[in-house]
């Protein structure tokens, strides 16, 4: 099963957005999410949040609104509590980065304490990103794809092979940042003991 949680940054643009949704089972707007479904003309199965930011609720009749006044979580937090009831195989976060930078910087927060944050799929209109726990991990890419890799926290002996600037184990006391990599073999290797990565991938 697939879940897309729909947030209230940066709207997709429609095609790519269409094209996001195609596979998935279950729609959750979080919050002022529902307006952004509501101009690509799509109908959310869930609405959550403190609905403070949707603009008319009456206008999604055919949607379940969940009502969560609670102000100590935000709506990101509780879209992801509520989708863990679905034993999701994949969920897709859409919009929840762009606009206000403190919203976007916290849901990365809350992204990384997600219990489980390797399921999650973040995009934006440039790309997809992931988080990676410790262990070694394989990707196909085209030859030349732009990806970054970073933390928010330590980073044990962390190896990439199959890049333009590869490691040997290096570990990273404050956070790594490594932007704008690129690809020079068709499979890569990122491998690592200790902490979480994240992977953003430019389409």
């Amino acid at each position: 099963m697939k879940i897309a949680i729909i947030a209230n940054g940066e709207p997709l643009d429609r095609i790519r957005l269409n094209k996001i949704l195609a596979d998935v089972d279950i729609i959750i707007a979080a919050d002022g999410g529902a307006d952004i479904c509501k101009k690509n003309l799509i109908i959310p199965d869930y609405i959550i949040g403190d609905l403070d930011s949707i603009e008319e609720i009456s206008d999604f009749e055919k949607s379940k609104i969940i009502k969560r006044p609670n102000q100590d979580n935000s709506d990101m937090e509780k879209a992801l509590e509520f989708a863990k009831r679905f034993d999701a195989d994949v969920i897709k976060i859409i919009s929840a980065l762009g606009k206000r930078s403190d919203h976007a910087i916290i849901n990365v927060i809350v992204f990384t304490q997600f219990e489980f944050n390797q399921k999650l799929e973040i995009y934006d209109n440039y790309g997809k990103m992931r988080i990676l726990s410790p262990g070694r991990h394989c990707f196909k890419f085209e030859p030349e794809t732009i990806v970054s890799l970073f933390s928010l926290g330590n980073i044990s002996a962390l190896s990439l092979r199959g890049f333009k600037y590869n490691l040997i184990k290096q570990d990273f006391n404050n956070g790594f940042c490594g932007l704008s990599n690129e690809t020079i073999a068709e499979e890569v290797e990122i491998e690592f003991i200790k902490g979480q990565l994240f992977i953003s991938v430019l389409e």
